[in-house]
Formats: structure tokens, C-alpha cells, sequence
């Protein structure tokens, strides 16, 4: 005859069986999911930096264009030597900050994107320091 004590410990002793290969298969299910949810927290931060550096390489070349612009009104710095001014401080920038290595090339086309909208702004509101276009007089504007 057995008593509620027996029956209690095969009941726990049945539970353990059932769950014990089940717990680590949770265990490593949440240890993937917690490295997942990390990693991708970890690629949004380096994400914002990378755009942070960008942005911080295009101002770097357009301040020496303007104090360039500055030393001499007719000068222009071409958009090469803007880039290469821009690249040169991203690349530093980044091992200053000890970020993995990135995709050199997407840096490349972001801070390219970003030149070309302060160029394409700068040109609209007419800045010093860059030329712009006018038609010839006698020539109606568009």
C-alpha cells in the first residue's frame, strides 16, 4: 500500500524525467536569443557611430574648404579633395574610436551621399566659398 508521500515523490520523480532534457534546450534557446537581442543592439550602436563619423568627416571638409575659400575667394576646393579630406578623417576616426573594422567602401558612398547634399545646399543658398554658376547676362535665369 502506498501512501500520498510515495505517490507525491513518483509524480516529482515522472516531472524531473519529463523536464530534464527539455531545461537545456530552454537554457540555450535563451542564451541565443539574449546574444541575438546583444549583437543586434551592438550593430544599431556601431550603425549610429559610423553615420556620426560621417556626418563629423564631411563638416571636417567642409570647414577646410571654407577656410580655404577664405585665404582665397577664388579658390574652390574640388569635390575630390573634399572626399579625400573627409575619408582621411573617418579613417582616423575610427581607429581613434577602436570600432571593427567596416565595410571601407559603404563609408566611402555615405560620406559621397553627404558631400553631395551640403554641395547641392550650399550651391541653393549661394554660401561663400562656392561657386555658383550664373548665365551669362542677357540670358533669362530658369
Amino acid at each position: 500500500m502506498e501512501t500520498w508521500n510515495d505517490v507525491l515523490l513518483a509524480g516529482i520523480g515522472i516531472v524531473f524525467a519529463v523536464l530534464t532534457p527539455i531545461v537545456p534546450i530552454l537554457a540555450l534557446a535563451l542564451y541565443r536569443w539574449i546574444v541575438g537581442k546583444m549583437k543586434i543592439e551592438r550593430d544599431v550602436h556601431i550603425e549610429a557611430q559610423v553615420s556620426d563619423i560621417a556626418s563629423d568627416a564631411v563638416a571636417y571638409a567642409e570647414q577646410l574648404a571654407i577656410a580655404a575659400a577664405k585665404a582665397d575667394p577664388l579658390l574652390v576646393a574640388p569635390g575630390h579633395e573634399r572626399m579625400a579630406n573627409a575619408v582621411t578623417f573617418a579613417v582616423a576616426e575610427v581607429q581613434r574610436r577602436g570600432l571593427p573594422e567596416i565595410a571601407q567602401a559603404s563609408l566611402v558612398q555615405l560620406i559621397e551621399s553627404r558631400l553631395g547634399h551640403v554641395n547641392r545646399d550650399a550651391k541653393a543658398v549661394g554660401e561663400p566659398g562656392v561657386k555658383v554658376l550664373e548665365p551669362p547676362p542677357g540670358l533669362p535665369t530658369p
